[in-house]
């Protein structure tokens, strides 16, 4: 057996109150220690989902590194199919956030392309109305000249 007798259950319970805490969308309060020499497959991937997910969280996690430690999951065969499918879950969810964090980075840049692009409309509205005040003075001095000749 992986773990046997009070410190066994004592892992697995803390564990699991890590993972009704993260599950409500709060960050772990304490480290989940598993301090047992020979941990099961199961145990290590819920160790690192939790761990995965108190980081995405806090917002202390790199895209890189979540996605290689979830893959890794998915691809352990003595994982059990349930973890692996949360593992997939969590690796779609990352992947779509990374998607819209670039896009979102795009549309900032975009923004100020168009923000540049409005301040140089508005210089040369002004520089136009400029223009057309002096053309218009030009006018009036012309006509003012004529109709004293």
């Amino acid at each position: 057996m992986m773990f046997q007798g009070c410190a066994g259950r004592l892992a697995v319970r803390d564990l699991k109150d890590m993972e009704d805490t993260i599950a409500a969308g709060k960050a772990r309060e304490k480290e989940i220690k598993l301090d047992a020499v020979f941990v099961s497959p199961d145990l290590s991937a819920r160790k690192q989902l939790v761990c995965i997910m108190d980081s995405m969280i806090e917002g202390e996690y790199t895209s890189e590194k979540v996605i290689n430690k979830l893959e890794a999951i998915r691809e352990t065969r003595l994982v059990s199919s349930r973890l692996k499918t949360e593992a997939g879950y969590i690796l779609v969810f990352v992947r779509m956030l990374d998607k819209n964090k670039k896009e979102m980075t795009e549309i900032g840049q975009g923004k100020e392309a168009c923000v540049l692009e409005r301040d140089q409309l508005k210089k040369q509205v002004d520089e136009c109305r400029y223009k057309l005040e002096k053309l218009q003075q030009i006018y009036i001095d012309t006509e003012k000249r004529r109709n004293m000749q």
